[in-house]
C-alpha cells in the first residue's frame, strides 16, 4: 500500500512553499510515532510521543525541536490525515525500546570486540 497524507483540511492561507514542503514531508515523523492522524483530542499523545523519541536519541528530526515548538508545529497541523497504522503507546513505545536495546547490543558487539575499548 501506498503511503498517503492530506492536509486539505489545514488553513494554508498565506503559507509559502516550505510550509507546503514540510507538510507534505510530515507523514515520514508520522511513521515515527504510528499515529494516523492529528486532531485535537490526539494532539498531546502525538508531542507526548515526538518528545519521548527526542528524550531517548531516536526521532525523525535532525536537531533537537524544543518542547514549544513542538507543540506548536502539531497544534498547526491539527487536521492532518495518512494512512499510517495506528498503534497505541505501549506498543509504539515497546518498538523504540527494541530499537534502543539492539543499538546498545550493536555497540557492546563492536566495542567487545575490539578488546572492549
Amino acid at each position: 500500500m501506498a503511503l498517503q497524507y492530506d492536509y486539505t483540511a489545514l488553513d494554508t492561507e498565506g503559507w509559502t512553499n516550505d510550509q507546503h514542503i514540510v507538510a507534505a514531508n510530515f507523514v515520514w515523523p508520522m511513521m515515527y510515532i504510528d499515529m494516523q492522524n492529528i486532531t485535537k483530542e490526539n494532539a498531546d499523545e502525538i508531542i507526548f510521543r515526538f518528545e519521548f523519541l527526542q528524550k531517548i536519541g531516536f526521532g525523525p528530526f535532525t536537531k533537537r525541536v524544543p518542547l514549544l515548538e513542538l507543540k506548536a508545529q502539531v497544534k498547526g497541523m491539527i487536521g492532518y490525515k495518512t494512512n499510517i497504522k495506528q498503534e497505541p503507546r505501549f506498543k509504539f513505545i515497546r518498538r523504540w525500546m527494541k530499537t534502543a536495546e539492539q543499538e546498545l547490543q550493536e555497540f557492546l558487539d563492536v566495542k567487545g570486540g575490539s578488546n572492549g575499548q
